[in-house]
């Protein structure tokens, strides 16, 4: 694993600085303008996960190669706070499933154990309410795809994740676009009953997310 991780940073071009920040995870932002990356790591030791640092480097690299909006979701100053951190969530979880399908194919027996594990709690998963956290469910149904689009395994999907699983299924992971990542977050918030879909557009010279009402 820390060898892949190595090499994962080796395919990067752009700059990549390392902060720490009071959080037990890992995260990262991409800066297509200065083209610079900045990993944030936990600043009390806590040990890093390998698996979420190559997810994170995985989507650094294809910031640099397929489009700046894998690596960090930005949105037009006209979108209102509340609709982008809604949005971001699944913006996020649309560019993770290009990124973890890179991690997949890096270290596939690692990858297929974390998915494994993943399976008993998506199966699991009550239906949450539309105000509850929809990032749950989200994640839920990304493991569950993930089972069934990596593994190929006959995973046995809720109904209240179905119409999410399916989203997930319908973009072929391993062809990061940009329009395959518009087409899956405007299928995910389909699937979670929100009334805009995301459209590219230009502001300030940088290509960022808009807001578009649902036909």
């Amino acid at each position: 694993m820390e060898q892949t991780i190595q090499e994962a940073f080796s395919r990067l071009s752009w700059l990549v600085q390392i902060r720490p920040w009071p959080r037990p995870d890992v995260s990262a932002v991409s800066n297509p303008l200065e083209k610079e990356h900045v990993l944030y790591l936990p600043s009390d030791g806590t040990p890093v996960d390998g698996m979420d640092l190559l997810g994170k480097l995985s989507a650094m690299r294809l910031a640099e190669t397929a489009h700046h909006l894998f690596g960090t979701h930005r949105f037009s100053k006209s979108v209102p706070k509340k609709t982008r951190e809604a949005a971001g969530r699944v913006c996020d979880a649309a560019s993770d499933w290009f990124a973890e399908y890179e991690v997949f194919r890096l270290v596939p027996e690692a990858a297929r154990l974390e998915i494994e594990e993943c399976l008993s709690p998506a199966e699991g998963l009550p239906l949450e309410s539309v105000l509850g956290d929809k990032y749950s469910l989200l994640v839920r149904a990304s493991e569950a795809a993930q089972a069934v689009g990596y593994l190929g395994l006959p995973v046995e999907v809720p109904p209240e994740l179905k119409g999410l699983v399916g989203s997930f299924l319908a973009v072929p992971p391993g062809e990061p676009t940009l329009e395959n990542l518009r087409t899956l977050c405007n299928l995910l918030l389909s699937a979670l009953g929100e009334p805009y879909r995301l459209a590219v557009i230009e502001e300030d010279g940088l290509e960022v997310w808009g807001i578009e009402v649902a036909v």
